[in-house]
């Protein structure tokens, strides 16, 4: 279990738990908690492909490290706006090809 505490410019503090949960298909998942008023539970799932890619451009890259601090970026970016949501996302390849800031509102969300 990861954990981290985060302050918004806004001055709301929050805590983010993460645990790495077993993936249904060939990937990396984890998921997300955040302590809020309004309690929030995420789960990322970075996709095989996409982790190829990112080793190539990285090769010590520990996808599940990778996950955790992209998920907290994503989540301190989405509770700066106030847009905060459940959810299971999905990163996939064309994601993290463009190696733009991720957010939250880009990703694929699992029906």
């Amino acid at each position: 279990m990861k954990t981290k505490t985060v302050v918004t410019k806004h001055g709301n503090q929050f805590r983010i738990d993460a645990r790495e949960v077993a993936p249904v298909s060939p990937r990396y998942r984890m998921e997300f908690f955040v302590d809020t008023p309004m309690q929030k539970c995420f789960i990322l799932s970075l996709t095989h492909q996409a982790a190829l890619f990112l080793a190539s451009e990285d090769q010590n890259l520990d996808p599940p490290d990778w996950l955790w601090e992209q998920g907290c970026e994503m989540i301190q970016c989405a509770a700066e706006i106030n847009s905060l949501e459940n959810g299971d996302f999905v990163i996939l390849e064309r994601h993290v090809k463009h190696k733009n800031r991720l957010t939250i509102d880009q990703l694929d969300k699992k029906a």
